[in-house]
Parts: C-alpha cells; structure tokens; sequence
C-alpha cells in the first residue's frame, strides 16, 4: 500500500473543486454515493441502456471499497460513473473474469484475453472506473471528460492507488477516447473479437491505464492548461 499521499492530495482537491465548478457552470449537480444497489437499479432503466456491468453490482462483487457519482439537475438522473479499489493483478482479475463477476466468475468462466508484452506489472491497490453513461440531453457539453476525471481524483484522494485502469470497446478506443477525453495515459489492445459476457455480445475490448506517476503528471498538467485558458478567455 503507498504511503505517500501528501503528493496526490493537492492535485486530487484541485481538479475535484475544478469539476465540482464545471458541473455547476452548466446548471447540473454531482454527488458522491456508496450504494451501488441503487446505482445497479437506476441505470437499468436509463435510456439507451442494454447492460449493466456486473463489476458495479453487489450481487456480484465485494463493493466495500466503492462509490458511484450521481449527475442530476436535481429531478432526473443525467450522468453515472463509478469506481472500486481492489488489491490484487489487475490482468490476472480480467482473465479470470473475477474483475467483472467477482464472487460468481466461475460461473462465467475465463475470459481469453491477450495483454501487449510491455505491459508493466499492474499490481497493488488498482482502481477500475467503469459505468459512463450520459443522458442523450447531456451530451455534448464535455461532461464525459469531466465525469472520467473527476471520478479518479477522488479516488485517489481517498485510496492514493499504484494503478488506475479502466476499460472500453473498440468504438472507443479507435476514437482515441479514453486517451483524448478520459484523460488516461495509455490505452491499449487487450483481445481479438470475443463474446464478452459482460455484454453477452461479440467485442473486442481496450485497457485504458495509467500509474500513480503518470496520473499525477497528467493531472498537473490538465490544471496548468486550465490556468492559462482562464486568463485569455478573460481577456477576450
């Protein structure tokens, strides 16, 4: 487990108050909630959805270490991301399929999964982010980055992970998503076309990834950008 968390703090509050400000500039809220149940519930009956991702479920998984954020206008749901700390191989958890079904992975069997030869050892406390989804009213207004950044900054205020590590299809990651808009440091190639149970449809699927280093680095980064953006759009 690290130890070092004064490094991340600052940088973690920064980009949390930076978003918490992004979402109130458009008239939305976001709050923090650790009752997955409700989230498995409330984004079954959102539109536009065909699956829920049993990683997210606590009929499937340990959810101890775990919360959900809630984008809303105070009536309607418009956004969901959710994140959960585990300790562990973050590959061996995706072959094994235990990353998704937990407690019922054999049931569902391995998943057969190819990881590049360069991949480092992604172990210790991981943190997955999983579970975007916005409201068709909500899209086009850059809360897709926010939502994916914001999620990781309070994750790892509060659990200071080694790794952050999510996952997508390929629609995603050819559109250079999750590097471009999520914020992540590497995406890569993680299968050939499988049936992925998750879905129970054909896929193939990407790792986004990123080291405790490189999240800080990035996030640094995004908010010096923010501060030279703020002065000229002033000035304008």
């Amino acid at each position: 487990m690290n130890s070092g968390t004064t490094d991340v703090l600052p940088t973690a509050s920064a980009l949390i108050a930076h978003f918490l400000e992004a979402v109130a500039a458009v008239d939305l809220r976001v709050e923090r909630e650790t009752d997955l149940g409700a989230w498995a519930r409330e984004l079954g009956q959102a539109p536009g959805i065909t699956a829920v991702s049993q990683a997210f479920d606590p009929d499937y998984c340990d959810l101890t270490d775990a919360f959900w954020l809630r984008l809303h206008d105070g009536r309607r749901l418009l956004g969901t991301i959710a994140a959960k700390k585990q300790v562990g191989d973050f590959l061996a958890l995706q072959r094994s399929g235990e990353l998704w079904f937990g407690r019922r992975a054999a049931e569902f069997g391995p998943i057969p999964l190819s990881f590049p030869a360069d991949i480092p050892p992604l172990r210790g406390d991981l943190g997955y982010f999983g579970a975007l989804w916005l409201h068709p009213d909500t899209r086009g207004i850059g809360m897709a980055s926010v939502m994916a950044r914001l999620v990781r900054a309070m994750a790892m205020r509060d659990w200071n992970l080694d790794w952050l590590c999510g996952g997508v299809l390929e629609g995603l990651a050819l559109r250079d998503v999750p590097i471009r808009v999520y914020g992540y440091a590497h995406c890569v190639r993680i299968s050939e076309e499988i049936l992925f149970p998750v879905t129970g449809a054909p896929a193939v699927l990407y790792m986004p990834w990123e080291s405790r280093r490189e999240w800080l680095d990035t996030s640094t980064g995004f908010l010096a950008r923010q501060q030279v953006a703020m002065p000229a759009a002033a000035a304008r």
